[in-house]
């Protein structure tokens, strides 16, 4: 389901709804959301005899300013609509064997008080609601300094805003294409340019709608970009999901049984035994693990239906079952708020405090962030499609750390510090056991993963079964620089630069390893830092505990 929403600056004019009519055939949205009108409402009956739209409310416009039209298609949504507010109009959401929602369409004042009076009636719709909400339109506001191109932004009216968003409990749902959505027309530095159309949300309407996401279209007919919602994203694109080693496991009882069964045929060999985990995980998973919130509605239902059977006929059996089926469901709980803890990556709260939601929310905004829906093409135009997406990305990096020939080296011209005898044989000593538990109990337990699957809070947690052979085989890649292939291979990323990228130069790859490959490089880093000072020039701000960038401007002044 796709919602369209667009300040057409006038929808009397032929040029505008030829183009309102482009609008719906290129992209079928459900519901049309038609801002300053300028117009009654009775002209509206020549646009929809010209699209699908077979039903419409309104805010009916002051002389000639203002005006919200609400369009939809009766075969697709229900709507019921709520009594209006000047600058807004709400309606009830409902599609077949869906979760109703509310939709708020906004088109602010241009006058700051009339805006306190719109959010005043937000605040209101917010105090006394039951329904997910999905608010977009026009704010005539930015969020941040960076959404404007020129001109002066006012810092208080800004803050207004966050206060006033903080209120309705609302969050940005972000977008994809054009940064502004609004511009004065104007040539050079007379330019100004906005982001002051937006999409917000409660958390509640995007855990409704996890994969919706916000689109700027081309600015055309009107000074203002359309803006397409969808409500379930793209089409995904067929894949297979990677292994990942879930925190939630640790907490059942039979796991801890499973790796060491995997881990007992080791034979040294790390990269065979974590195949052999992964297999033998896998089948537990589905097998007796198994979801955790199908799980959590199937312990509900059943203690729902013994405390019926309670209620008429008292027996000990069921009191017995009911408390065991409790313990079970208060089980599933932690094991849900630590899923989600692990996708979240919150690293400021702790278990415990029955955060789950926050940690839901947390993951479907990171999740949102990491996403590459679109990029703009050297042409100026943009490219969505997921395939060829991911075919530019590889071109990107393949040509940009491509090895050019013909690049001259020179020598260096003075002599690097050299570290004795004795320091040497102290960074070439073999590695111990102590080592090693001292290398992975020092890595975050729920960094990002590598290529494996596996992060550090899996050996640390279950060091008893698995330390012994990781010891084995860091020692043995130590003392014989021989690294397995499938032990160095690297997990590549993409991190913005920039708050939302058009193009790939908005990004930095970074790399991440398997921890193997991380625990090797700690040791070698516990190793080293003794002789860092020894090593590394005075002048040298970096790399030396004390020593700060800031030291050599405060030098320079």
């Amino acid at each position: 389901m796709k919602l369209l929403v667009w300040n057409c600056r006038g929808a009397g004019g032929a040029t505008t709804v030829h183009t309102i009519c482009e609008l719906v055939r290129a992209h079928d949205p459900a519901v049309l959301v038609l801002l300053e009108t300028r117009v009654q409402s009775l002209k509206a009956n020549r646009i929809l005899r010209r699209i699908r739209f077979s039903a419409m409310a309104t805010v009916e416009t002051l002389g000639f300013v203002g005006g919200i039209w609400l369009l939809w298609r009766t075969d697709l949504v229900n709507v019921e609509v709520l009594p209006p507010h000047s600058q807004a109009l709400s309606a009830v959401i409902r599609r077949c064997n869906e979760v109703d929602w509310l939709f708020t369409a906004i088109y602010a004042s241009l006058c700051a008080h009339s805006r306190t009076e719109l959010w005043d009636y937000l605040a209101g719709v917010a105090h006394g609601l039951s329904l997910p909400w999905l608010v977009a339109g026009d704010f005539d506001q930015i969020m941040a300094h960076s959404e404007k191109q020129g001109g002066a932004s006012s810092h208080r009216q800004l803050i207004m805003f966050w206060d006033n968003i903080n209120r309705c409990h609302l969050l940005d749902l972000g977008f994809s294409r054009p940064k502004f959505t609004w511009t004065n027309g104007r040539k050079r530095v007379a330019n100004i340019k906005e982001r002051i159309d937006r999409a917000l949300c409660t958390d509640s309407w995007r855990h409704l709608f996890p994969e919706a996401w916000v689109q700027h279209l081309p600015m055309i007919n009107s000074d203002h970009c359309p803006l397409l919602i969808s409500l379930f994203g793209t089409i995904p694109q067929h894949s297979e999901r990677p292994f990942r080693i879930e925190a939630a496991w640790l907490t059942h009882p039979t796991f801890k049984d499973v790796v060491h069964h995997s881990w007992s045929f080791a034979e040294n060999n790390l990269p065979l035994t974590i195949d052999r985990l992964v297999h033998a995980v896998t089948i537990w998973n589905k097998e007796v693990f198994g979801n955790i919130f199908w799980r959590r509605n199937k312990v509900l239902g059943r203690l729902s239906g013994i405390q019926r059977a309670l209620g008429s006929s008292p027996k000990s059996f069921l009191e017995q079952l009911e408390s065991e089926l409790t313990q079970e469901y208060n089980r599933i709980l932690l094991q849900e708020e630590v899923l989600w803890f692990q996708k979240s990556r919150s690293n400021w709260l702790m278990f415990g405090d029955a955060n789950t939601r926050f940690f839901h929310t947390s993951t479907l905004i990171q999740h949102k962030r990491n996403r590459v829906m679109a990029l703009r093409n050297d042409d100026g135009s943009w490219c969505s499609d997921q395939l060829e997406l991911q075919r530019k990305a590889i071109q990107h990096f393949q040509k940009l750390f491509q090895f050019e020939s013909g690049i001259s080296t020179s020598p260096l011209t003075h002599s690097l510090p050299i570290l004795t005898p004795r320091e040497v044989a102290l960074l070439n000593r073999p590695i111990s056991a102590t080592e090693v538990k001292d290398a992975i109990f020092s890595l975050d337990p729920y960094k990002a993963h590598g290529l494996n699957g596996i992060q550090p809070f899996f050996y640390q947690q279950l060091w008893d079964v698995v330390g012994p052979t990781l010891t084995i085989v860091i020692q043995q890649m130590f003392a014989s620089g021989d690294i397995p292939t499938d032990l160095n291979k690297t997990l590549i990323t993409l991190i913005p630069k920039v708050d939302h990228p058009s193009t790939m130069n908005h990004f930095r790859p970074i790399s991440l390893s398997n921890v193997t490959m991380r625990i090797l490089s700690k040791i070698l880093v516990f190793r080293v830092r003794p002789f860092l000072t020894k090593l590394v020039n005075p002048l040298q701000s970096s790399f030396i505990p004390g020593r700060q960038a800031t030291d050599n401007i405060v030098l320079v002044q």
